[in-house]
């Protein structure tokens, strides 16, 4: 290309040489060579000519590399921000996951692909090619790539989400295990603190609230002496390290009723503590223990009677299938138990049930009997 086609320009403030030519549609337009002598910029301006590059090729917001620039990254994803505003919540844990799922798995894949490239026979086709992870992990990774496409069909980029047509692979999970009400009684036993818990009272109690409530672990770890009262507890939030206090997951607030000797615990575990500071803490209150804390020294004493924790695959979120389990068994309700355990439907509900012939109580009646000696 003749050197006349382009002309060069020097940028007083910033001493860089820019670069006139024109368009395809004969209209002058101006580009930046990013080089500050006159040499550097013709030769750079006769490179890009001799490849009919003096009109720098646009980016494709049909390449899926493009589109998925910054998703999951909670300060630039549009996605993201367009769901706050319409009051959902997202915690830097779901995106920080979504957003490892889209670079280790789908770009990999999809980088180099538009949009309309993508049938649903690929994603069915890599899905199951997919080395060395189980079926859960895929059926994450679809869910990621059909949040995608769904909001690029939204946006009008894709006439259809070719994603929608693939179905969640079968999950080979192992049953959740609960303990028996006999087994919750020893562990919580006063007479075996010291040899079960190391006397640690503080793994004492937050294993025996999680038991008599449901209540998830990051609720358990965000409790502080304000959520806490003589006939229930107020779970408003979830505790997360990356985020510290966040909304609880379904986004409501839940009371749970508590009997008096749990209430009495809690007061004596949260004694001289501030309103606001945090209960299940070990440095100066301002921050809770780590989750690991409060799983290990359950696994500690399970061990300590026992219990093959691994084989029954017992953990700490185990507490939540033992109590909706107690609940249901004793002929509550099913929407006074959703009210307590914040499940937002009959599935999920009867997903944390394992009945027995042993649950028939009521929950402070249950919670008292946990405590008896």
């Amino acid at each position: 290309m003749p050197r006349n086609e382009f002309t060069l320009s020097k940028r007083k403030a910033s001493k860089m040489y820019y670069y006139y030519t024109y368009d395809e549609t004969g209209k002058r337009v101006k580009f930046s060579t990013g080089k500050r002598t006159k040499a550097e910029a013709m030769q750079f301006c006769i490179e890009l000519a001799k490849k009919n590059q003096l009109i720098p090729k646009k980016k494709n917001k049909t390449d899926f590399k493009n589109f998925s620039e910054n998703w999951f990254i909670l300060d630039k994803c549009l996605y993201i921000k367009g769901k706050k505003q319409r009051g959902q919540t997202f915690s830097q844990s779901w995106a920080k996951e979504n957003r490892s799922i889209l670079e280790r798995y789908i770009l990999p894949q999809f980088q180099n692909c538009k949009l309309s490239q993508i049938k649903a026979l690929n994603i069915e086709k890599w899905l199951l090619e997919l080395p060395d992870i189980s079926n859960s992990t895929k059926n994450k990774i679809l869910n990621t790539l059909k949040i995608m496409l769904s909001e690029a069909k939204r946006l009008g980029l894709l006439e259809n989400n070719p994603a929608e047509n693939v179905k969640p692979l079968h999950r080979n999970e192992k049953t959740r295990g609960i303990l028996t009400s006999s087994e919750v009684k020893e562990l919580f036993d006063r007479r075996n603190f010291l040899e079960y818990w190391k006397g640690n009272s503080l793994y004492y109690t937050a294993n025996l609230v999680a038991s008599c409530t449901g209540m998830r672990q990051g609720e358990i770890l965000a409790l502080r002496p304000c959520d806490i009262f003589p006939d229930k507890i107020v779970v408003s939030h979830s505790y997360e390290r990356l985020e510290h206090l966040k909304s609880t997951k379904t986004g409501k607030v839940r009371e749970i009723p508590i009997s008096e000797t749990i209430y009495k615990l809690l007061c004596s575990t949260s004694k001289g503590l501030k309103e606001d500071e945090f209960i299940f803490s070990y440095d100066n209150k301002t921050k809770p223990m780590t989750p690991a804390c409060l799983t290990d020294a359950l696994y500690f004493a399970l061990a300590k009677m026992n219990i093959n924790r691994s084989k029954r695959n017992i953990t700490f979120h185990s507490w939540r299938h033992y109590f909706n389990t107690q609940l249901i068994g004793s002929g509550i309700d099913k929407m006074i138990v959703q009210s307590i355990t914040g499940h937002s439907t009959d599935q999920m509900t009867e997903h944390y049930l394992h009945l027995g012939v042993e649950h028939l109580q009521c929950v402070k009646e249950l919670q008292n009997n946990l405590l008896n000696d």
